[in-house]
């Protein structure tokens, strides 16, 4: 596709969210699946986050894991934090910390601030790991200095 992928990404949330225009899941899926035939994995996250809470089509954790797994691929730390979110919530594949733990720590170094507070939580909480709150604390303050979703 020709264009930008990232813009095609924003003009998908606007309508995802809708900010500055109605809000419309299917004019949001439209100009996602446009990003991510450009290769943009915020995208790739943007389609898969749609099927996963159900919004325009029905819900389908398989199709979500699927764009998320794809804008893991093209780098998008957002979609490795939302890997992980199936797998800490046992959406569409068993309860499996250890698994969340692994895409979280992927989308934190990819430097998605979502991630970081996934981790965050994960320590505060002790979910496949000791209680830590002095990671959790750590995690949680680089989450709040990160420059990406």
């Amino acid at each position: 596709a020709a264009g930008s992928g990232g813009a095609m990404s924003d003009v998908g949330s606007l309508y995802d969210n809708g900010q500055g225009v109605p809000a419309d899941y299917r004019k949001a899926m439209e100009w996602y699946r446009k990003g991510a035939a450009a290769g943009s994995g915020l995208s790739m996250s943007g389609l898969g986050v749609l099927y996963a809470n159900g919004q325009g089509v029905p819900v389908d954790y398989a199709k979500a894991m699927k764009w998320y797994r794809k804008g893991a691929v093209a780098g998008s730390g957002l979609a490795m934090d939302n890997i992980g979110v199936l797998y800490q919530n046992g959406q569409g594949v068993p309860v499996d910390y250890s698994e969340a733990m692994k895409w979280y720590r992927k989308g934190a170094a990819a430097g998605s601030g979502y991630a970081m507070d996934s981790l965050a939580r994960l320590y505060s909480g002790g979910l496949g790991t000791p209680k830590n709150p002095q990671k959790a604390a750590k995690w949680s303050a680089a989450a709040a200095h990160a420059s990406q979703p």
